[in-house]
């Protein structure tokens, strides 16, 4: 992608979530994101095919990174060790919180928590080997899963009120208590 593309999407981006700021997404037009950007809507629609469309691709950069993070972590995780992938993911989810919360809080379904749900569960079966038929691992490696994330929103949006090393904490000693 060259600098104009990469420009002329951040640009977009950036007035997407500016307007997201003040309204729904289903009340923020094309028109509009091309006016207060100040470009063509000929030069949009050679990006995104809509609205919604712009909103997926910005969640699918977020889970594409966090992903990204995990698979550098999968060895140690191999190992019991989660500190630091939690840490990291903590500090890119602290870095990019507001856009994460603008782009998922305009969907009733938390996209991209369930796309890292899937993602990771896949992973982490693919990574360790585990075959389908072991249900108490399946269930064990769901639950952590599941529950990481939950608490990573909750903390991210705000109704999880604890600083990010007691979360890093909890959330390590869970895991471990569950893989025993």
């Amino acid at each position: 992608m060259d600098i104009r593309t990469k420009k002329t999407r951040a640009l977009i981006a950036n007035t997407f979530l500016t307007l997201l700021k003040e309204k729904p997404i289903d009340h923020i037009s094309v028109a509009e994101l091309t006016t207060q950007a100040h470009i063509n809507r000929s030069t949009f629609y050679r990006h995104y095919t809509d609205i919604y469309n712009l909103r997926d691709t910005i969640t699918t950069a977020f889970s594409d990174e966090i992903v990204t993070h995990f698979d550098e972590h999968l060895p140690e995780m191999e190992h019991g060790e989660y500190r630091g992938w939690i840490t990291e993911l903590l500090d890119y989810l602290a870095v990019h919180k507001d856009a994460i919360i603008l782009t998922n809080k305009s969907t009733d379904d938390p996209t991209m928590i369930n796309r890292l749900r899937t993602i990771f569960i896949d992973k982490i079966f693919h990574y360790q080997n585990i075959k389908v038929t072991r249900f108490s691992r399946i269930i064990a490696t769901d639950y952590c899963v599941s529950g990481t994330l939950s608490l990573v929103y909750d903390w991210i949006t705000g109704k999880l009120d604890v600083s990010e090393d007691q979360l890093v904490e909890d959330i390590d000693k869970f895991i471990g208590d569950v893989q025993k």
